[in-house]
């Protein structure tokens, strides 16, 4: 997702939903299907960009904080 950001100069945002009640399925992502009536709360972070030209180390850095965003659901 990084590399595509930094090619296309397009930005990226984590998505998080969380459900009062849900049925997990046992697979490899823990999807979820909300249950009928089940309340549910949805988390935008803020715009993430990523610069045209960077090293490596550089890119390694944006993945992380991409994958923090992810994980914690924060925008900033």
């Amino acid at each position: 997702m990084i590399k595509l950001a930094q090619l296309t100069g397009g930005k990226l945002i984590a998505v998080h939903v969380r459900y009062d009640r849900a049925l997990r399925l046992p697979t490899w992502d823990g999807f979820q299907i909300p249950l009928p009536f089940s309340g549910v709360e949805i988390e935008i972070t803020s715009p993430f960009t990523v610069p045209r030209r960077m090293t490596e180390e550089e890119c390694e850095q944006h993945r992380a904080e991409l994958e923090s965003r992810m994980i914690d659901g924060l925008g900033e």
